[in-house]
């Protein structure tokens, strides 16, 4: 009998807690790709994410120490969690058994044990940058969008990723196939997500209403079916989320965004930002 992946999650929004606002936590999954994280981490605690929680699926140890290292010597809030999870259930649907995805499980995990701490969890993975384009920090394009709890943040794609740190002088490459389901990214209120799936979410004031980073907003079957008649609502005009993939067909456009995103805060190079870290 063949297998099949339950493609979404219902999950119970936690309470918040009084003290969350501006608050800004990023989940992912690591593994044994993941080599060096540490200067990935630090990318993100300049942009202003304090907190940062991890579901290690088989990271190297040496990695994960110089994550730890990182986040005492910065001040981060780290939680990794292990999770070498295969779970399954009985449920047959067309003649497959049902397998649940362990990255769904950890957004589960995730909001439900420290979803109630923050304003906003960012779903994104280990080859991503989330940058704000013209500030220091993401705290004042987030201050904009207040009054939304489902933001979507199209992935941009590029050339190369380093997985021995973050190369971030990259050419970016044409837009992601129309039906990839990595084409966008979850920044969430943690305490209105009611269903998860890995690109999107419902919640509880928004339903499967989602805003851009300029606050215009468009149902789910709008924009996230990757129609091109949508393509206006790709926005990264304050919030980049940049994807640095293994392999692909190069465009002619150079994107600096990351880097001028380093100089605001001191670094005149990537090289000179990864030599800061562990």
């Amino acid at each position: 009998m063949q297998e099949q992946i339950l493609t979404y999650l219902d999950n119970r929004p936690p309470e918040p807690e009084p003290d969350r606002q501006g608050r800004v936590a990023i989940v992912a999954s690591i593994g044994s790709g993941d080599e060096s994280i540490a200067a990935w981490l630090k990318f993100h605690a300049l942009a202003g994410v304090r907190d940062f929680h991890l579901y290690d699926d088989g990271a190297p140890a040496a990695a994960v120490e110089q994550a730890h290292r990182l986040a005492e010597k910065e001040g981060l809030k780290l939680t990794i969690m292990p999770w070498n999870l295969v779970v399954k259930t009985d449920y047959i649907k067309k003649n497959a058994r049902t397998k649940l995805s362990s990255l769904l499980l950890a957004y589960c995990h995730a909001i439900g044990c420290y979803g109630s701490r923050c304003r906003w969890f960012a779903f994104i993975g280990t080859s991503d940058l989330m940058l704000p384009k013209k500030h220091a920090t993401l705290a004042e394009p987030l201050q904009a969008l207040q009054a939304y709890s489902n933001v979507s943040l199209p992935r941009r794609e590029f050339a190369v990723f380093d997985k021995q740190g973050v190369q971030i002088e990259a050419t970016q490459l044409a837009d992601a196939p129309r039906k990839s389901k990595q084409a966008y990214r979850c920044l969430v209120d943690p305490c209105k997500v009611w269903r998860l799936r890995e690109d999107r979410c419902n919640t509880t004031d928004m339903g499967r209403r989602t805003a851009n980073d300029q606050g215009a907003v468009s149902w789910h079957c709008g924009p996230l079916s990757y129609r091109s008649r949508w393509s206006a609502f790709r926005s990264s005009a304050s919030i980049q989320l940049n994807h640095y993939a293994l392999a692909g067909h190069a465009s002619e456009t150079a994107d600096a965004s990351a880097i001028e995103f380093l100089k605001r805060h001191g670094f005149g190079s990537a090289e000179e930002f990864k030599a800061s870290c562990p």
